[in-house]
Parts: C-alpha cells; structure tokens; sequence
C-alpha cells in the first residue's frame, strides 16, 4: 500500500511541476502581439479636403514625368497630405508637412546621397546609380518630400528637379 501511495504522491507532483513550468513559460510561447498602430491617413477625394484635414494649403508639383497620373491624395489630420502618382509600374509619393523634419518615411541607407541646388532651395536626394529614389527639402515653413519607385529603380534627376521646379510657390513663408 505505501508503494501506491508514494506513486500517486510521485505523479500527483510530476503534475504539478509540469503545471508550474507550462504557466511561467506561457507569455514566452506567444506567437506576436496582434495589436497595431491605426492608419493614420485618410483618404481624400479632393485636395481642397486634404487641405481642410491638414490644416494648410497643398504647394504642388506642377509637372508630373510622362506616364504618371494621381491615384490618391491622403492626409493626416492637423499633420500632412501626402499624393501617390502611379504610372503601372511605379509610383512617386509627394508629401508636405509643417515643420523641417525629414517627413519621407524611408530609412533605408542609399549608396548615393547628394545635395542639389535649385533656386534657394537646398535638396537632399538619395539614390542609387545615378537615379533618385528620395528628396527631401524645407521650404519657409514646411518640409517637403517626393519617394520615387520606377520599377525598383529612382528617378533621373531631371525628372525630380522638375517637379521641384514646378512648385506653385518658389519660396514659401
């Protein structure tokens, strides 16, 4: 009768111990926490609703390179617009915002980074064999942003300075 016993006493603790370690390894054994930040853009139909969200007057680019077309404008609220041109195989991200942060969203290290001179305006480009992938400038009171992706590739130079060029307001209070 005692062996029985001290065998159920055995099992009963072995149970024990396995219940002990499954609840402290629990957290550990998560498989990733599904909680995620909210999208903070909206989409737009207009840009004057854009502007409206933001809080200020859109400065757009007024030449766009050939093939591109707008796909949607998006803003954040009392923050930025942000306007996706798509030409099927790439598209060209411009935002602005107020302030003088780098408001592009890449951290990715180009092999290339280089600053050009339009007007008064110092451009920040980044890139990779001759071709730019980001640009970021600040001008008066806003900083400004243009992300290109053409088929995995930038833009020539040209074609951002353009853009740039094209802005309704050269310098901006």
């Amino acid at each position: 009768m005692k062996k029985v016993i001290t065998i159920v006493l055995c099992a009963v603790m072995a149970f024990s111990f396995a219940a002990c370690e499954s609840s402290a390894n629990g957290p550990d054994r998560k498989t990733g926490d599904n909680t995620q930040i909210p999208n903070p853009f909206v989409d737009c139909s207009t840009i004057q609703e854009a502007e409206d969200l933001a809080g200020f007057t859109a400065i757009l680019p007024q030449r766009i390179p050939d093939g591109y077309s707008l796909d949607s404008i998006q803003a954040i609220k009392n923050d930025l617009i942000q306007m996706i041109y798509e030409n099927g195989e790439g598209e060209i991200t411009y935002r602005q915002a107020k302030g003088s942060d780098d408001i592009s969203g890449s951290y990715v290290e180009y092999p290339e980074e280089n600053t050009m001179t339009l007007g008064s305006l110092e451009v920040t480009v980044k890139g990779n064999e001759g071709t730019v992938s980001v640009a970021t400038w600040v001008n008066g009171a806003y900083t400004f942003a243009l992300m290109a992706d053409s088929d995995g590739n930038g833009l020539a130079n040209t074609a951002i300075s353009d853009m740039i060029n094209s802005m309704e307001a050269n310098d901006v209070e």
